[in-house]
């Protein structure tokens, strides 16, 4: 089967071919206007017009040298960048061997922890541990991804379709893309590959098998990677109207020159002109009307622009294809990390108190949220507990990593992060029933290895030092809780990372003294708002909103809601089960300020008339403002903003 396997499918290599000289040198003199240049310094030559034939002559041969060269190089540099073999360690026949990343077939499975990649040689899906992976080579972002292990179970198994170039967003969250490096690996006690327990004493526990695994999906040209290097490889075909006008112009002088041609030989008959001298002055003629220098200039001009382009990191195997960029005539960018900068300042939380369905004003450092109360009057929700624990930051070095505004979220809190893979473990064998440990347990270390993220609020925010601006010791516990205080270890017990189709993210989390969980969702503020009981939403909601979005402030909106399952029960709980019936918590404000170089790019763009366009998935007003900001829209243009309304709702001019 194996065997089978790898003749079907081939080395786990991107192996590019590299064209020799000859060959494209070969293509190069094929082209339509070096085969006329060449029959022209044939004709000069028979013309006695040596010294003209020999500096087109040479003119051209430079121009093919320069764009072989040119090209020749930037096909070993994509080579080079292409192909990537490693030490990698897989699992076949049961036991775990150490084979070049080349034998990689779909089916095997190898360990990611057992070999030190510079870079994923093949797509994969992860099936124990977890991993933080830098994705910018695939998508260009910044922010590494986490990628969650795929249940055996899962539905999303079905999701997967091995003939599509790309997966859908519930299946990318689990695969591995060939050609991303791995920031961060987190080990399991694996079930594959189990040292034999025959002939060992029952008494002991058992060797804990520690691997992260994941399987192969794709290899080669198959992989995400192989299919961006077959586009550069093999570019669709464009239709450049350049080039059609420019066969249409020479096909006009070609015209004129046939009848120029026709005309001065029956002129030359009558004159008594030998055939062969008719010949050479008709042809001579022809080479006259079409200028034989045209392709020569051509090639040298793309060269030139390549070389250029080289130097600045940009590489080129098609020369002809730089006119293309002449006729760019649109530039879209994304908004947050391109035009601004990518990075967030957060300006602070507007608390919505349930009590008095307003808005609290705005607390702009964690201890101001905790001695406002911290709460919104609900009891097991804390503003504090959800700025801390909703979110999918992962541990690198001792740093959190993931979405930059979850960073300025958590730093805003001064919460601590800790991962232990011993929690990681524990929770995997849960999974399995080997655990019975229960909730009540009064030993923290134990209770807090059920949960892979714990995190622990900073020594000024705990109770006992905790106090008003009388120094009187501030008491939030709340009816329900445990009774040692809102602001506890909490630990995170489920996360669904954020969704691009759904605008949210969410979290279940438990407090380390506490029976219950709680659950928080921030995302879109129209999304969320949805997702809330409308009595908790405050009658001033879209004012307050109106109010940030207008100055170009990005607003989160926070919600939540208290568990009343056992905290088991809770994290076996669904995204559709969480997200629904809601408590309004209130805004986060983030400050989001423009690149220094965005406004000088605009005004060039300009400038070439190029038209710029600004794509985001944040509220339309600050989408406004900042395009106003950056001079992308005039502050004098009148910007009309399109509402939703239902079919029986009235239509009402919003000054």
């Amino acid at each position: 089967a194996l065997r089978q396997r790898m003749s079907i499918f081939g080395p786990c290599t991107i192996d590019i071919h590299e064209k020799s000289y000859l060959r494209l040198l070969w293509e190069e003199v094929l082209n339509p206007f070096y085969v006329f240049q060449l029959a022209s310094i044939v004709i000069w030559s028979f013309e006695d017009y040596y010294y003209y034939a020999c500096a087109i002559f040479v003119i051209s041969a430079v121009s093919i040298a320069s764009t072989l060269i040119s090209t020749k190089r930037t096909m070993r540099k994509i080579r080079e960048m292409s192909a990537y073999t490693c030490a990698t360690r897989v699992l076949r026949a049961g036991q775990w061997l150490e084979l070049p990343s080349s034998d990689l077939v779909p089916g095997d499975i190898f360990d990611l922890a057992g070999a030190n990649f510079a870079a994923l040689p093949c797509d994969a899906v992860l099936l124990e541990g977890d991993c933080v992976v830098n994705e910018s080579m695939l998508t260009g972002e910044s922010v590494p991804e986490s990628k969650a292990p795929l249940e055996h179970t899962s539905k999303v198994l079905q999701e997967i379709d091995m003939a599509a170039h790309t997966f859908k967003p519930c299946v990318s969250r689990h695969v591995l893309f060939a050609g991303t490096q791995i920031v961060r690996v987190r080990k399991v006690n694996s079930v594959y590959g189990r040292p034999a327990t025959s002939g060992m004493d029952a008494s002991q526990p058992a060797a804990l098998n520690l691997r992260a695994t994941a399987m192969v999906l794709r290899t080669g040209f198959c992989t995400t990677k192989g299919t961006l290097v077959r586009s550069i490889l093999f570019p669709r075909p464009t239709k450049f109207r350049f080039y059609r006008d420019a066969f249409r112009f020479i096909g006009v002088l070609a015209g004129i020159a046939v009848i120029g041609f026709i005309v001065n030989s029956i002129n030359l008959h009558r004159l008594g002109v030998s055939g062969v001298a008719i010949a050479k002055k008709a042809l001579d003629l022809i080479t006259v009307v079409v200028p034989p220098a045209l392709p020569a200039c051509m090639s040298i001009g793309m060269a030139f622009a390549a070389r250029r382009l080289r130097k600045e990191g940009i590489f080129c195997i098609s020369p002809s294809r730089i006119n293309v960029a002449s006729k760019v005539a649109v530039m879209c960018f994304d908004k947050t990390g391109t035009l601004t900068e990518t990075g967030l300042d957060m300006l602070g939380v507007r608390i919505a108190s349930q009590s008095t369905k307003q808005f609290v004003d705005m607390q702009s450092t964690i201890e101001q949220v905790v001695e406002s109360g911290g709460s919104v009057g609900i009891p097991g929700l804390t503003v504090a507990h959800a700025l801390a624990t909703c979110h999918s930051l992962r541990l690198v070095d001792g740093f959190p990593v993931g979405d930059p505004l979850e960073v300025k979220m958590l730093e805003f809190t001064g919460w601590q992060m800790e991962e232990n893979d011993m929690a990681y473990n524990q929770s995997a064998q849960d999974k399995d029933g080997d655990s019975d440990s229960d909730s009540d347990s009064s030993s923290i270390g134990l209770l807090s290895s059920q949960f892979s993220t714990v995190m622990r609020p900073p020594p000024s925010l705990t109770l006992s030092n905790t106090t008003d601006g009388t120094g009187n010791v501030l008491d939030y516990t709340a009816s329900g809780d445990s009774g040692l205080g809102c602001l506890q270890d909490v630990g995170i017990l489920k996360c669904f990372e954020f969704s691009s189709n759904l605008c949210r993210a969410s979290v279940i989390a438990k407090r380390l003294h506490g029976k219950c969980a709680e659950a928080y969702v921030k995302g879109a503020p129209e999304v969320v708002r949805a997702l809330c009981i409308p009595t908790t939403v405050p009658a001033d909601y879209d004012r307050i909103l109106d109010e940030y979005t207008q100055h170009g402030y990005r607003v989160i909106a926070l919600a939540g809601k208290a568990l009343s399952q056992a905290w088991r029960d809770a994290a076996a709980l669904d995204r559709a089960s969480i997200e629904c019936d809601l408590v309004f918590m209130g805004f986060l404000v983030f400050e989001n300020r423009l690149k220094p170089a965005t406004q000088a790019v605009l005004q060039e763009l300009r400038e070439a008339q190029i038209r710029s366009i600004m794509c985001t998935g944040d509220n339309p007003l600050t989408a406004v403002s900042v395009a106003q900001e950056c001079s992308l829209v005039a502050p004098s243009v009148q910007v009309f903003v399109s509402r939703l309304v239902g079919a029986g709702d009235v239509l009402v001019k919003e000054g």
